[in-house]
């Protein structure tokens, strides 16, 4: 429906890019940074009637499957051909790209943009502690990938896309063999200057994990000594 709805080079090159593209949103991925950027274009186009009626602290919940409905059909919005609002919002997005990042597409990395955003249950209110307490990491996913890292939308302010909901705890278990294995960014405690507080951030962005099966040991695992008090 689009290839040949605009005559700008980019955006061929970047149609083309996305017609190719696996789907895989990983940190190196500058198809998903485009996808991203013009999604949020598009949610925004087609949200602005509901968003007219919330108050200003209301935020938008973007449902893919609304927005996919609504560009199925020849008019999304009154007076609007959704093959035209497609063409202005992607060609919005890769002029707004091209200055923020530079000329060549292929540069666009999703990690410039991403950010997977941990906030403490207590502190993240507090400006001070929530500097302390609070991290961030670019990772791979996002709120439509197997690795889930959803945002509502995107930050104007930072212009990035701060993930804050997905699937922190990890696990992989076989029951018949009594063996698992497990990884979980942040500690239990809650407590900010433990030195085990985020230690498992790092093996968590890598997507790998700490046997717990009690037949192998990693660098991370740690011996509870009880003594008596008298």
């Amino acid at each position: 429906m689009l290839n040949n709805a605009s005559n700008l080079k980019e955006v061929k090159e970047a149609l083309h890019a996305l017609s190719d593209w696996s789907g895989s949103v990983v940190l190196s991925s500058y198809e998903a940074t485009i996808y991203h950027e013009w999604m949020d274009k598009i949610s925004s186009k087609l949200y602005g009637p509901i968003l007219k009626q919330l108050p200003k602290w209301g935020k938008p919940l973007y449902n893919s499957a609304y927005i996919k409905h609504a560009l199925e059909s020849e008019y999304c919005l009154e007076g609007v051909r959704s093959s035209d609002l497609l063409i202005k919002t992607l060609e919005q997005t890769l002029s707004e790209l091209s200055k923020e990042l530079g000329e060549d597409m292929t540069q666009w990395e999703w990690q410039k943009k991403q950010k997977t955003v941990f906030k403490h249950t207590l502190f993240k209110k507090i400006p001070f502690l929530r500097s302390i307490a609070n991290r961030s990491v670019n990772s791979n996913g996002s709120s439509n990938s197997l690795n889930r890292n959803h945002w509502n939308s995107k930050d104007k302010h930072a212009n990035q896309f701060f993930g804050t909901n997905g699937a922190a705890v990890r696990m992989i278990a076989s029951p018949k063999h009594g063996h698992a294995q497990f990884m979980m960014p942040m500690g239990c405690s809650g407590n900010p200057f433990s030195r085990y507080y985020a230690n498992l951030l790092p093996m968590w962005v890598e997507g790998t994990y700490i046997d717990s099966s009690g037949t192998a040991r990693s660098d991370y695992d740690l011996d509870l000594v009880l003594k008596p008090s008298v």
